[in-house]
């Protein structure tokens, strides 16, 4: 059986890096314009900003 990626019938869009990646991307520019002070507070704006992002996604954003 052929692979859908293979086929070219899924869109990048589609793999959750590449939608991961776009939100990471989207996470830390946020936290470049808001400035938080501590990384308790920029968890806290970015679940505020990022409601359907899972928690270590947010904390990726605050290493970065």
């Amino acid at each position: 059986m052929p692979s859908a990626y293979a086929s070219g019938s899924v869109s990048g869009a589609a793999n959750p890096a590449v939608v991961a990646a776009l939100d990471l991307d989207a996470m830390r520019a946020f936290l470049q314009r808001t400035r938080p002070a501590t990384t308790a507070e920029a968890l806290r704006l970015l679940r505020g900003a990022f409601p359907a992002a899972p928690l270590r996604l947010r904390v990726a954003a605050c290493e970065g």
